[in-house]
């Protein structure tokens, strides 16, 4: 069976790190969601959140991700466009 694996070089470190942080941010939104249905203060995770999501942001627009990546990136997570 063939290994059908990449590096993270022959990916492009630049789209998986934003990727990577995409789900970083997602992750927070789920577990401040959570947090505000238990009635817990979300105020150290929110800035977590405003963090994560200006890192990616910044990923975003880097010239070293395609405007093709940046789009779909864009469309699978809406609040980049925020």
């Amino acid at each position: 069976m063939p290994d059908n694996t990449i590096t993270q070089e022959q990916f492009g470190t630049e789209l998986y790190d934003a990727i990577f942080t995409c789900a970083k941010v997602q992750h927070l939104l789920h577990m401040i969601s959570t947090e505000v249905h238990k009635g817990r203060e979300t105020t150290d995770l929110s800035a977590q959140y405003a963090k994560e999501k200006a890192k990616a942001k910044r990923l975003l627009e880097s010239d070293l991700i395609s405007g093709t990546d940046a789009a779909r990136l864009s469309r699978t997570y809406p609040w980049l466009l925020t």
